[in-house]
This record gives structure tokens, C-alpha cells and sequence, in this order.
């Protein structure tokens, strides 16, 4: 199936969301045209427990210039999803009608399950989240998603009423907020989301995924804060550190709404909701006690893009991490203009390697993904440059890696492309001495791999590895006599040769290319 072009409308309590992306068989989302708009129903209907004329005019307007910009950007599909302020108000359904009525586009009212499980496929679309636990959080105006599971399964989704706009309705603060008036909020939250909390951290979660743009507008003063702003898995999930995230709690409602405005960095709309969103994350901190805290730019309007996708039977999205790596890979190769045929047979030799030498170099059997990633984009820096262009690999994988890695996988991979031509290998930063080890071992075999094609033309069938005591004996079977690959090789062994402590050798068996099954590629 080739690209298909899709909007999505999340008309939340605090704002109206519009996505258009082209969604590509590779399961990735290519956002084309995003916009916001914030008309805080939830806080009308926290006070009046309906839409009044006014709100309901201002959403018609919202919703209606969305449904005409998402067909502008050439959308063929265009879902639309209401949530907490829908629910509540007793005019819920008759304005959600007459928006459907104005531009024939039909509005879900979503109930909180369903919110907080669209919510959770979002997020383990856009990135592995392992096979451990985590909690999926999402804080809108009118109400707390909240989704326990993995990457395969969601085990637990519930939606509490404690939506930003109700608590600011609810709890009017001075400025800046006094020690009893937050006490109070805190009861509250404690009060209705407390056992809930305490059931998902029996499951022993290790990582709590934040997703909205209260939780982003905290997690931004965390960053100013702080020191720690990696990538967690591709684009879209980034680490927030512990200590600075609970360093911009205190600092956010220490300080007074200009403050927080001039200062934190906080959008002027967000400024007085903010000080309920603070205290929620400080009860998710304390209850569930997590070691990790992330966020994810993907959320319900992703969510419901995946779900109509799928409900059409256009394409199926991946839950499992192999199938988002393996779709992220042949992105970047199309991307990147990564010669597939070479990049393959360097993949096929490096594994055969890391079969015969894993062992000796003390590797892991989770190393030969990596590798086998490595392998694959060992080449992208050529698209800026054929001349350094290992360095330029490295760089290109920090700002744009491949999903469906954790962060120190994703280090370890942009290492090995980063050392894989010449040199001492180098490490990113960030990485453990035994990582570092990793990256030198692994890179040691990606250059032979590499010397193995090295003129592109895939004139070596396979490699068979013997070990010897004083010598490692590469036995490559070939279809012609090695030219290039002869030569590179004589360079491109000396750092397994240096972490071995034996020579290399080189045996040429011919061999007659006849199509024979070869290893199965991590693209496959």
C-alpha cells in the first residue's frame, strides 16, 4: 500500500487539536499540518454543567475552519473524537450532532476507557516501551487518562475526573498559590485518584510516560532546569530526569503567574492550570514510584489516526519492537538514499561474524541487533558527505535514530557507525566502559563486514569463521577473485586483530552464484 493522507480533530476540555499526516506503510506518522486552538470548555462546564451559546458558537468555529484546513492538506480520511467536556455536559451530544451537521464529519464522544486506550496505542506506536509495565498518563482540562500495560498488551485504562479546568474552577488559588490552598488541591487528587494509583503500582511500573500539553509545558521547565534531554525512542518520546522534573514542581508553584510566564518559560494560557497539573504529577511521582519518567508528543488525535488506519484495513501499526525497528529502519534507508543491496550484504557478513566471534569478544546475544542495525545504516552519513562520512552518521543518528531502541541501545548503534571506517572506535558520552567495550567489539566486526563489499558489488557469497589459537581464519566464499575487498581488508581487520590478540588471514573458496537462501535481514 502506498501513502495515505489522513486528519485527525481531538476536541479536548482545554483546546481543539488538528493533525494531517501522511501515514506510510512503514507504520510512521508524517505530520504535514498541526494546529491548536485553546477555548477551555471544560472550565464552562465545570461552572454550568452545559455549553452556553457562547461556547458553543466559539467550537463551531474551531471545529469547522479544522474540518476545512484537513481537506484543504488533502485528507481523505478525517476522524473526529470529543472527550470530557463532551461527556459531562448535558448538551454534549446535541452540539457534537450539530457540528457533524455543519460539515458532515462525524463526532465520536469518547468514553473515558476508550480515551485512555487510544491514548496508550499512541504511545506504543510511537516507540518500544519493553515488555515491563509502565503507566501512560494523560491530563487534559476535564479529566486524568490514565493506561497501565507493555508494548504487547494493555493491561488497565482509566479516565478520573481531575481535569486541569475543573480543579481551576473548582479551587481558585491566590498568587502565588498559598501552602493550605495547595494542601487542599492535594487532598482532592489524593481523594479520587489515589487507590486507583496504588492498584497500578502493584504491577510494578517502571516508567511513567507523560502525554499532553500541561504535562509537556512541566516537563519544558524540567529541561530549563536541568541537564538530561535525551531522545527515548525515535522523535517522539524524549527522557525527562527525575530530579530536575521535581525540581520544576516546586519551582512552578513557588513562583507567581508572571513568574511563572517571564521566567519558567510557561505559555500564558497554561499559567493558572498549570498549579492542579504540578500536583497531579507530584501523586503519579509518589505513588506509582517510578525509575524513569518520560513524555511523548504522540497522543489521542495520533491514536485515533492508527485507529482509523487500521479499521479500514489499510495497513496494520506494530506493537511489537522488532516490527517498529524494522519499519523505522527502511525509512531511514529510503530517506538517507542508504544503497540497499550493500547495506544488506554488509548486514548478512557482520552476522556471520558475530556468529563465529561474539563469543570471544564477549558479547551478548542482544548485541547482534544492534549490529545488525549498525550494519544497515553503517553508510547514512554518505548523504552528507561520502568524505568523514562515519562521523556524519553518527551525527545524523543523535538527531533523527531509529525507533523501537532504548536510549542506550540507540547510543550504542550510533557508536558503531560512528567508528565503523578507520581509528580508534568512539563513544558517545553518555555510554558505560562496557559499553564503550560493546561499541569497539561490535565495530570491529562491522569493518570487516564492510571490507567484505567493499566494491559494492556483492561479489563475496558468505564468510565461515575458524578460530584458531594464534589466528582467526576467515574462510569467504566468492563468486570471483577479490579485488577491493582484498585490499580493504588489510586495513579494516587491524582492530579485530588488536582486540583478539591474533592475526588475521584471509582463505578465498569460489563459488558459483546461485541464489541460495541466505540469513534472514532484521528488515524482513
Amino acid at each position: 500500500m502506498g501513502t495515505l493522507s489522513a486528519a485527525a480533530i481531538d476536541l479536548g476540555s482545554n483546546s481543539f487539536h488538528l493533525v494531517v499526516a501522511r501515514v506510510r506503510p512503514e507504520r510512521l506518522l508524517e505530520p504535514v499540518y498541526e494546529d491548536k486552538v485553546m477555548l477551555r470548555l471544560g472550565e464552562v462546564v465545570a461552572r454550568l454543567g452545559r455549553f452556553d451559546d457562547e461556547a458553543e458558537a466559539r467550537a463551531h468555529e474551531a471545529f469547522e475552519r479544522f474540518v476545512s484546513l484537513a481537506r484543504a492538506f488533502g485528507a481523505t480520511v478525517i476522524v473526529a473524537a470529543a472527550t470530557a467536556s463532551f461527556r459531562d455536559a448535558q448538551n454534549g451530544r446535541d452540539v457534537a450532532d450539530a457540528l457533524e451537521a455543519r460539515t458532515g464529519v462525524h463526532v465520536r464522544i469518547l468514553t473515558g476507557h476508550e480515551e485512555a486506550s487510544t491514548i496508550f496505542s499512541a504511545v506504543r506506536s510511537a516507540g518500544s516501551i519493553g515488555q515491563v509495565p509502565v503507566v501512560v498518563a494523560d491530563l487534559g482540562g476535564g479529566s486524568l487518562e490514565l493506561a497501565l500495560g507493555t508494548q504487547r498488551s494493555l493491561l488497565r485504562a482509566r479516565s478520573l475526573p481531575l481535569g486541569v479546568g475543573k480543579l481551576s474552577v473548582r479551587y481558585r488559588c491566590s498568587d502565588p498559590p498559598r501552602h493550605d490552598e495547595l494542601a487542599r488541591i492535594r487532598a482532592h487528587v489524593e481523594a479520587v485518584a489515589g487507590a486507583e494509583l496504588r492498584e497500578m503500582a502493584s504491577f510494578e511500573p517502571r516508567r511513567l510516560v507523560l502525554a499532553s500539553g500541561t504535562f509537556a509545558a512541566i516537563a519544558k521547565v524540567a529541561r530549563r532546569l536541568g541537564r538530561v534531554d535525551q531522545l527515548a525512542d525515535g522523535q517522539v518520546l524524549r527522557v525527562v530526569d527525575v530530579a530536575s522534573l521535581t525540581g520544576a514542581l516546586d519551582a512552578i508553584v513557588r513562583a507567581d503567574r508572571e513568574a511563572r510566564i517571564d521566567r519558567l518559560g510557561i505559555d500564558r494560557r497554561r499559567s493558572d492550570t498549570v498549579v492542579p497539573g504540578v500536583l497531579i504529577v507530584r501523586a503519579l511521582l509518589d505513588e506509582l514510584g517510578v525509575d524513569e519518567v518520560w513524555t511523548s508528543r504522540w497522543a489521542l488525535r495520533e491514536g485515533l489516526l492508527i485507529q482509523a488506519v487500521e479499521e479500514g484495513d489499510a495497513m496494520g501499526f506494530a506493537f511489537d519492537a522488532a516490527e517498529l525497528r524494522a519499519g523505522s529502519l527502511r525509512h531511514l534507508m529510503r530517506k538517507y538514499q542508504i544503497e540497499e543491496d550493500h547495506a544488506r550484504a554488509v548486514e548478512r557478513h557482520a552476522l556471520a561474524l558475530f556468529d563465529g566471534l561474539g563469543g570471544a569478544l564477549e558479547l551478548v546475544p542482544e548485541d547482534r541487533d544492534l549490529l545488525a542495525v549498525a550494519a544497515l545504516l553503517h553508510d547514512v552519513g554518505a548523504f552528507v558527505s561520502g568524505r568523514n562520512h562515519d562521523r556524519h552518521g553518527a551525527y545524523l543518528l543523535a538527531a533523527d535514530p531509529p525507533r523501537g531502541l532504548s536510549v542506550r541501545e540507540r547510543l550504542v548503534v550510533e557508536g558503531v557507525v560512528g567508528s565503523h571506517r578507520r581509528g580508534a572506535p568512539r563513544s558517545p558520552d553518555a555510554l558505560s566502559t562496557a559499553d564503550r567495550d560493546r561499541v569497539a567489539a561490535l565495530a570491529a566486526l562491522l569493518r570487516v563486514a564492510d571490507g567484505l563489499d567493499a566494491s559494492h558489488t556483492q561479489v563475496v557469497e558468505g564468510v565461515e569463521v575458524q578460530l584458531e589459537a594464534d589466528e582467526i581464519r576467515l574462510v569467504v566464499h566468492a563468486d570471483e577473485a577479490l579485488g577491493a575487498e582484498r585490499v580493504a581488508l588489510e586495513t579494516k581487520t587491524e582492530l579485530l586483530s588488536s582486540l583478539l590478540g591474533r592475526r588475521v588471514e584471509l582463505d578465498v573458496v569460489p563459488v558459483a552464484r546461485d541464489g541460495a537462501a541466505r540469513a534472514r535481514s532484521v528488515l524482513d
